[in-house]
């Protein structure tokens, strides 16, 4: 899998902008943006850096000098009601 390790997040050097995302289950996903494409975290044995909360995720990249954290959010409401959904992944900002 293609993607950014806690470590090289750290020795980076630069502020990190990271988004989580929120999934079904109760269960959360991250990525950071390199060079302009958002990749997924992962740990050093590849796997994907995963949490069952916002505070757990948080815990996780306490390490991570982050500038900028988003949390984003796939709302299926507009699919529930009958109408074709046109917002895809809401994002909102979260307090870091």
């Amino acid at each position: 899998m293609i993607g950014v390790t806690l470590n090289e997040l750290k020795k980076g050097g630069v502020p990190a902008e990271i988004a989580v995302q929120s999934l079904e289950g109760d269960m959360y996903i991250s990525y950071a943006m390199v060079d302009g494409e958002l990749q997924a975290i992962v740990t050093e044995s590849g796997e994907r850096l995963r949490a069952r909360s916002i505070a757990q995720m948080h815990t996780m990249l306490s390490d991570v000098e982050i500038s900028e954290a988003r949390l984003m959010i796939d709302s299926p409401y507009d699919e529930m009601i009958g109408i074709e959904s046109s917002r895809g992944v809401v994002g909102m900002p979260l307090a870091w």
